[in-house]
């Protein structure tokens, strides 16, 4: 009766050890997020063109820490703030850091949209990223040019929900090339609505995540059970 109880108080331990075990997977494992660039424009409300080769620049401008947005050491000299729930602040504060950015010469991570104005820049850490459009993009007689944005990755949507991959519809401002006139150089300008955000569940390395806690489960259950097999066969020579 006493090996018995030795024997259950064993089995306790090595299943205290793996469900400890899982808990450590899940806090190291580090998720990544991504950030989906759709580039589409409408000049009236049943228009809608997508901007298929449209250049953008990414950065990493700041990185979680201790409670709050850090900037990283590129941008460290910068002062700005973050403050993602004023869209006007927001804004300028993607004004400020993409002026520095092509003032100090920072090099960033560059995509172009495919052929259905969509880009997406994946394997993101926590951070808040900045992006920008280098070169305008042009359409018929029109030249398109994004203003400067940030996200930052994860963002909370609505309800408080964390989401690590985030698609963002830039806004873009129409100039209209001039028409070759002798007299007239007048542009006109038309501003495109605001840009708009969608968030969608999921991160770009959950499922990778997932399959890795459950290999490791995987594996200590076999070894879990090798030890009671060797304890039962021993036990069962013994008597």
């Amino acid at each position: 009766m006493e090996r018995k109880n030795k024997r259950n108080i064993i089995y306790l331990c090595m299943l205290c050890f793996l469900l400890v075990s899982l808990q450590r997977l899940e806090v190291f494992a580090q998720p990544y997020g991504s950030v989906n660039i759709v580039a589409a424009v409408s000049k009236n409300e049943d228009a809608v063109y997508t901007l298929p080769d449209t250049t953008f620049t990414m950065y990493k401008v700041a990185a979680y820490d201790n409670g709050q947005w850090e900037l990283t050491e590129e941008f460290s000299k910068i002062n700005v703030s973050f403050d993602f729930s004023n869209p006007d602040l927001q804004d300028d504060t993607a004004g400020k850091l993409k002026r520095y950015a092509q003032r100090q010469g920072i090099n960033g991570r560059t995509g172009s949209t495919n052929s259905e104005g969509k880009l997406t820049f994946d394997g993101l850490e926590e951070g808040v990223y900045l992006f920008i459009q280098p070169v305008k993009t042009y359409l018929g007689k029109s030249a398109y040019q994004s203003t400067a944005f940030i996200i930052p990755v994860p963002e909370k949507d609505e309800m408080g929900n964390t989401m690590w991959n985030i698609t963002v519809e830039p806004k873009f401002k129409n100039e209209s090339l001039p028409e070759k006139s002798a007299t007239s150089t007048e542009t006109t300008e038309q501003h495109i609505p605001e840009r708009k955000k969608k968030i969608t569940k999921g991160g770009k390395t959950g499922d990778n995540t997932k399959l890795y806690q459950w290999a490791v489960l995987l594996l200590l259950s076999v070894l879990v059970g090798e030890v009671i097999c060797c304890r039962k066969n021993r036990e069962d020579k013994q008597e």
